[in-house]
């Protein structure tokens, strides 16, 4: 009997391509939609990319889910002072649960998702990072608790876009006319819509050393290390340096102001045992760095031997082995300095 399982169908390439190869490898495949928002088009399209393969196609309506973990929670933390990061909110909160408890249901063996990573489980998940530097998604991940991805099967992470996107255009020639970037995004309408919605605005300054240089509507619509759309007219290139909600000030200075050497992170999520000396990533597609932890109160205090830009609280912080390959875990940034 062929092995059996789900596959997160979002309606653009990635996905397809991974439905894809588990068919042509044998597997009994089921594609699974997520409806996270209304958005006609996405779940039509995957709807018809499961009936082109041929394969069972079942819908998850998970709007209301979504709603609260991951808008509500991301706006609650913006208007205290935190980046939020949805998209690893979406992975922790929402998708691989409904992917675990959908395979469990019909009673699959495995399910798997379009990221770009790479991982095996041998009585320990182990997950690693994709082959293509500019896709590796295993930042992503970081803080999916192992219960929700010990039966998952990654496979794109062995592949790079460019692969892919040329073996499925040269399948299928529809593939050359539909934008390369199909992935759920956060909210079409961004960030700063929702903020107004429901905040509305508020007139605030951008300060440069003691100087006004610009006016705002609100400074929690920007996230520190933020350097386009601020403004002023000054000479030099200015980034998000601090921000004061109680104030609604925006802190500006020059990129050097901005480097950190050191952060607290909370929330952990390990993978496997982290060792005294690691890297670490603050952002998606940041240069990792070399860094040593401290395990003090369930809080992990993060030394870095270099300078990292602009780490900020809320963000993620994944931690990987010092050849950069395996993901050991990941947690919340709760303090910097």
């Amino acid at each position: 009997m062929n092995k059996r399982i789900v596959v997160g169908i979002s309606g653009g390439i990635d996905s397809f391509y991974t439905a894809f190869l588990f068919k042509k490898l044998g597997f009994d495949v089921m594609c699974l939609y997520i409806n996270l928002f209304d958005n006609y088009e996405a779940y039509s399209r995957a709807r018809f990319l499961s009936d082109l393969l041929g394969v069972k196609f079942e819908s998850f309506n998970a709007i209301k889910i979504f709603k609260e973990e991951v808008i509500n929670r991301s706006l609650e933390m913006i208007i205290s002072g935190f980046t939020s990061n949805p998209c690893a909110l979406c992975n922790m909160k929402v998708k691989f649960r409904i992917l675990e408890r959908v395979r469990s249901k019909y009673n699959y063996d495995y399910f798997s998702t379009g990221h770009y990573v790479r991982s095996s489980f041998n009585g320990k998940l182990r997950i690693f990072r994709g082959i293509d530097d500019k896709k590796d998604q295993s930042y992503f991940l970081s803080l999916v608790p192992s219960i929700y991805l010990k039966n998952a099967m990654f496979v794109l992470g062995n592949y790079t876009k460019k692969y892919i996107t040329k073996i499925m255009q040269e399948r299928y020639s529809f593939w050359k006319d539909i934008p390369s970037s199909q992935d759920l995004c956060f909210v079409k309408k961004g960030y700063k819509s929702l903020i107004q919605d429901k905040y509305g605005k508020k007139a605030g300054i951008f300060l440069y050393g003691n100087r006004v240089v610009a006016n705002h509507w609100g400074s929690y619509f920007y996230t520190i290390g933020e350097s386009r759309g601020l403004g002023h007219k000054e000479p030099v290139k200015l980034y998000v340096q601090d921000l004061d909600h109680e104030k609604n000030v925006v802190y500006l200075n020059t990129k050097e102001f901005c480097y950190k050497n050191s952060i607290i992170v909370d929330k952990l999520n390990l993978f496997n045992e982290l060792p005294d000396r690691c890297l670490i990533q603050v952002r998606y597609q940041a240069k990792p760095v070399v860094c040593n932890v401290k395990l003090k109160d369930k809080k992990l205090y993060v030394n870095f031997q270099e300078k990292v830009f602009a780490p900020t609280k809320g963000q993620i912080a994944s931690f990987y082995s010092l050849d950069n390959q395996e993901l050991l875990g990941g947690g919340i940034i709760i303090g910097v300095d």
